[in-house]
């Protein structure tokens, strides 16, 4: 068994839900205590039943961590109990600007936190105020990014393309301003709007949404104002200056082992997949709040390639043949002459990855390579 080197905790509480958020959370604070306690069981649980542990990353999610500070130290106290965290390369908490003040800083200080994401979305009060996105504003923003950049904390910010009423003037004008000012934010992650089940704007009847056209314009005018300031797109919806990729995203993409703890959270551990239940009750009594799978030979496959080729880097070839028993060139063959020839796919230093022109016909290129994986029925899946 291979060891496990990232660990994600879902803290499921916010103060009000964004209207495009799909993730789980609950405005209910007063079972914050119930879901400490039910964490630290559901991390000895894991603790017990795996002895590989050599936990690297840490990235607390939400919902909303920042909003309550002391609970964040009460987490690092669980964390404590089962690791040493000598080894920890990056431990990121993400964050809500109203939240960062300088209490909050000082409990990242004292927790060893030395990475935050910021929740930023858009600089557009309408869009903001649409997305109920309450009490966010610019100054708010810029004040908390002052806090965060003093301290010489890294910083990742998150935006999303296709917020409706983006106003564009408004939305790069600050952005630039923001990476003029912060040398510390190294890192932007940019979503394109989903539509998501279990969001309020899934229900809207009438949404207001960018038309694509609207959303390329504004792809390339931020990817313009980045390159300035030395930002290089590493994986599909994410940027960094030189060696400040996301570490914790980096094992996900590269299909490494990973335990995720809290309601709704998901894991991956060689061919297991757990996926807890967005229950919080049920994660607080302890019964059935997880399912379980195993996953056989070819959906691990088609998961990797899924995760490998959302990087700029793509897929390491050895890595696949010692992973799998399988020869790459022999199970793709057609699928990769194909898309070769039509110039999505090439193949530098023994990995395989999209180029500029691919990376738009992502989905167009694992259609043609699950084709290959399907057709190929005496490998025995």
């Amino acid at each position: 068994m291979s060891s496990i080197n990232h660990l994600y905790i879902h803290y499921p509480f916010c103060s009000s839900k964004c209207n495009y958020c799909g993730f789980y959370s609950i405005e209910n604070h007063e079972l914050s205590n119930k879901y400490l306690l039910a964490l630290e069981n559901e991390l000895k649980y894991y603790f017990n039943m795996y002895k590989n542990f050599e936990i690297e990353t840490i990235y607390i999610g939400g919902g909303n961590p920042s909003l309550n500070p002391e609970n964040l130290k009460e987490i690092n106290k669980i964390i404590n109990l089962f690791f040493t965290l000598n080894s920890i390369k990056e431990y990121t908490v993400e964050c809500n600007p109203l939240n960062v003040t300088k209490n909050f800083i000082e409990i990242l200080k004292e927790i060893s936190c030395n990475r935050v994401s910021l929740g930023i979305q858009s600089f557009t009060e309408k869009t903001l105020k649409y997305a109920n996105r309450l009490g966010q504003t610019n100054e708010t923003v810029f004040n908390a990014l002052s806090l965060l950049n003093k301290e010489k904390i890294s910083i990742s910010i998150d935006l999303i393309n296709g917020l409706p009423y983006a106003d564009f003037d408004k939305e790069f004008y600050y952005l630039e301003k923001l990476l003029g000012e912060f040398e510390n934010v190294n890192h932007i992650s940019l979503y394109d709007l989903s539509i998501d089940k279990g969001s309020k704007f899934y229900d809207y009847k009438n949404l207001k949404m960018l038309s694509e056209s609207k959303k390329d314009k504004y792809e390339k005018q931020f990817r313009k104002i980045i390159d300035k300031f030395g930002f290089k797109r590493y994986e599909v919806s994410n940027y960094c200056k030189k060696n400040k990729m996301s570490l914790h995203n980096l094992g996900y993409w590269k299909y490494n082992n990973y335990l995720g703890l809290g309601p709704s959270a998901h894991s991956t551990i060689d061919n297991l997949r757990m996926e807890n239940k967005p229950e919080l009750d049920k994660y607080i009594l302890g019964i059935d709040f997880t399912d379980k799978y195993v996953l056989n030979k070819k959906q691990q496959i088609e998961e990797y390639l899924l995760m490998g080729l959302r990087l700029t880097e793509g897929i390491n070839l050895n890595n696949f043949f010692n992973r799998f028993n399988l020869d790459f060139f022999t199970v793709f063959k057609m699928s990769l002459e194909k898309n070769i020839r039509l110039k999505n796919l090439v193949i530098k230093n023994n990995y395989l990855h999209t180029t500029n022109r691919g990376i738009n016909f992502l989905n167009s290129i694992l259609v043609d390579l699950f084709d290959d994986l399907d057709s190929l029925v005496e490998y025995g899946y």
